[in-house]
């Protein structure tokens, strides 16, 4: 069984790493899997198909801030190296 409650499904890092294995992008959820939510187990087969799209959703939206943080540290990357260059052109006086 693996446990959720409300407090896991608010970061993004937890869900993640419960839904997706460490070295891809593959759910490691199925039908057969049993989650926990605020203290109660439930079997992904038995959800309703409304909870399991609402689960479905909450990955995309995981996989979303992922690629957006990845994004950001790109760009925070590129903007730390610009204002290096700007320093060294800078007039030594």
């Amino acid at each position: 069984m693996t446990g959720l409650d409300a407090k896991t499904f608010e970061t993004p890092e937890a869900i993640r790493g419960f839904l997706f294995s460490h070295n891809r992008k593959t759910p490691i959820m199925n039908d057969q899997t049993k989650i926990a939510i605020d203290g109660k187990e439930y079997l992904i087969a038995d959800l309703p198909n409304e909870a399991k799209e609402q689960l479905a959703n909450i990955t995309l939206v995981d996989r979303k801030i992922t690629e957006t943080q990845q994004e950001v540290a790109i760009l925070q990357t590129a903007r730390n190296a610009y204002a290096a260059a700007l320093t060294a052109a800078l007039p030594k006086n």
